[in-house]
């Protein structure tokens, strides 16, 4: 009686054994399927991670490029400023020349018979 008794007690412990090992694989097996899907997202991540990182390169070369346009600009601007002032002080001086010219013309004994001329300002 007593071997009956062990022996069901024994079977009991190994089907409590077995439904536990089958409930402990489903959660393994639970487990590594949430572990299989972080790491997927991980995945996704670290390949949006990578665009955004190629994206901000590809911006910054562009920011670089805008700024070596913006400076040729900027002296390309400066050029014709000085070019500006260069012509202005010329054309200063061709005013100045032909007034005295014009002043010398007309003193000149050989043509006080011809009116004056006129030049815009």
């Amino acid at each position: 009686m007593r071997a009956a008794e062990a022996a069901r007690a024994t079977a009991g412990l190994i089907a409590e054994s077995s439904i536990r090992m089958g409930q402990g694989s489903e959660i393994a097996s639970r487990t590594a399927s949430a572990f299989s899907d972080v790491e997927a997202a991980i995945r996704k991540a670290a390949e949006r991670m990578a665009a955004i990182a190629s994206a901000c390169q590809e911006q910054a070369v562009g920011m670089e490029q805008i700024n070596r346009a913006i400076a040729e600009m900027e002296k390309a601007t400066q050029n014709y400023a000085a070019t500006s002032e260069e012509l202005s002080a010329s054309a200063a001086q061709f005013r100045v020349q032909t007034a005295r010219r014009e002043i010398s013309a007309t003193h000149s004994p050989s043509h006080r018979s011809l009116p004056p001329v006129a030049f815009p300002s």
